[in-house]
């Protein structure tokens, strides 16, 4: 079970404690050639803390997000248990490696495996999640023999307890390529709708791991490229493109940025975590912190749903292509709720009318196709980009009007 808790700027891992040696039932031979239960090359915290229930399990937790992580099997065997526990373990996976040997998975988002499978060390069964008696995304991972939990190891090395990091082995080809050498985004904008060409000059604003965001930072009405680093929660905000104009750490890493007007002046800055909390800094520098939607890999939005020239949240389920939208900065349900588009497509928010009102829409990668959905319920669409672009959607000269525009790593 998960001791880590989040404040808004500052994610602490609580972990003490040391577990004993195991007793002589657990040197028995025949221990499998247990991996770290992540896919490999990753990198994961394991903690532990005293009276850790059952006796010796790990909690496991990656830097910057956890929420829907591969989970992989640690050893080859069979599914004995996969699914709702309907108790503390939440969504969990249980598998038999044969000897008296069984490892543990538990609090999983989603599992993908069935019981009487049969899979390999590195193979995927579940998701990270924070399913069950669970305060945070986080695996909860056990090795146990004849029921009885053992000390873990990971690839031949024991660990003892404590706060420490394991580097994954598991299912590893004989070399692994590098880490993706860093990219420029180059931001391709249109001022016209109908446009599948940008109209205006290619402009180079934020690199890689930075995802890109959008918003009027000084009241000109035209929306102006910026950028957000989630491995720093680190906004790189500009009025005129090309420079940095302002810097602002918010949030914890791994969130989701959210941009908006949510004094109904100029375009302030918030996050969205993992547990469906939005955390949104008002023009004052104060904070409005409440619970809407569902967390996890949910999208969020802001518009100005209702035309009163302010703008609220909204979330996106990319599961069902269903939109969530609220007319208030308040924890409570949608106000409206509509389904658009397709489970695999990006949704974009914009005003496509011309109304002061913003709609919904979404960008179909596979086919590089933007579909904007009018007040009207008409829908209109334009193909833009190229394969692997980001969409992005802004009113990039000031006339009212949100047109499209993706962003490309170069």
């Amino acid at each position: 079970m998960s001791r880590r808790s989040f404040s808004i700027s500052l994610a602490v891992l609580v972990a003490s404690a040391a577990i004993g040696l195991p007793g002589p039932a657990a040197q028995a031979a025949g221990r499998p050639a247990f991996q770290l239960p992540f896919p490999c090359g990753e990198t994961w915290t394991a903690t532990t803390y005293s009276g850790h229930s059952p006796a010796n399990s790990v909690d496991f937790n990656h830097y910057p997000e956890d929420l829907g992580r591969q989970v992989s099997a640690s050893a080859p065997g069979t599914v004995v248990a996969a699914g709702a526990s309907n108790g503390w373990a939440g969504n969990e996976v249980r598998i038999d490696h044969g000897g008296g040997w069984t490892t543990h998975y538990a609090h999983l988002s989603a599992v993908t495996v069935a019981v009487g499978a049969s899979v390999q060390a590195g193979q995927a069964v579940g998701r990270v999640g924070s399913t069950g008696n669970s305060t945070g995304p986080h695996l909860h991972f056990e090795q146990t023999l004849n029921g009885v939990g053992q000390q873990t190891t990971f690839d031949g090395v024991a660990y003892a307890g404590g706060t420490r990091t394991f580097t994954s082995n598991n299912a590893c080809a004989p070399t692994s390529p590098p880490p993706p050498a860093s990219k420029v985004l180059r931001w391709f904008l249109s001022d016209q709708g109908w446009s599948g060409v940008s109209t205006r000059p290619a402009v180079d604003f934020g690199s890689t791991p930075m995802v890109p965001v959008v918003g009027d930072f000084d009241g000109d009405g035209a929306d102006s490229v910026s950028a957000y680093d989630p491995t720093t929660s680190t906004f790189y905000l500009a009025n005129s493109g090309g420079v940095a104009e302002s810097t602002l750490v918010f949030g914890v890493s791994g969130n989701r940025p959210v941009l908006g007007r949510w004094d109904g002046g100029t375009d302030q800055i918030g996050v969205y975590m993992g547990d469906g909390k939005f955390h949104l800094r008002m023009g004052d520098g104060s904070v409005r912190v409440f619970a809407f939607g569902n967390g996890g890999n949910w999208r969020p939005l802001a518009g100005d749903w209702n035309g009163d020239g302010a703008e609220t949240v909204g979330a996106y389920d990319p599961a069902t292509s269903t939109f969530y939208l609220r007319d208030s900065l308040t924890a409570g349900a949608a106000d409206r709720t509509l389904t658009f588009g397709n489970p695999d497509n990006i949704p974009v928010v914009g005003d496509w009318d011309r109304t002061g009102r913003t709609e919904i829409g979404v960008y179909n990668p596979d086919n590089r196709t933007f579909y904007f959905r009018h007040a009207d319920a008409s829908v209109t669409s334009v193909t833009y980009g190229d394969s692997g672009d980001t969409p992005v959607t802004g009113d990039w000269n000031g006339d009212g009007w949100t047109t499209q525009g993706t962003v490309r790593g170069i």
